[in-house]
């Protein structure tokens, strides 16, 4: 699933910054500061990146709402398949089924 998560942020930026290498994005983005070193970690799923990185790559990125709220479901399902194997059948069910709740009641 991380490299679900690395793979959304290579294709945004290949579609944002067309025919520029990582290294020169990067260069744009933050010069002088090695920061294609860690986009290249994450597009390779090596490294998780903080919550504060979505926001982040949403504005340097010039994300539209669309792209922003699909980065996010991926971010966030990566976050919740990494904890998934500690709990076992019954446990995930029940975890799936509170989820559940709390959307349709958040969502009223």
């Amino acid at each position: 699933m991380q490299n679900d998560f690395g793979k959304k942020i290579k294709e945004l930026r290949e579609s944002h910054f067309p025919g520029i290498s990582l290294r020169n994005v990067g260069e744009q983005i933050r010069p002088k500061s090695n920061y294609f070193t860690y986009l290249s970690r994450v597009e390779a799923g090596v490294i998780k990146p903080s919550r504060k990185f979505l926001s982040q790559i949403k504005d340097e990125y010039q994300l539209d709402d669309d792209e922003y709220k699909s980065l996010v479901l991926i971010y966030t399902a990566t976050e919740i398949m990494d904890g998934w194997a500690e709990f076992d059948d019954t446990e995930k069910k029940d975890m799936v089924a509170q989820l559940f709740r709390k959307i349709k009641k958040d969502n009223k």
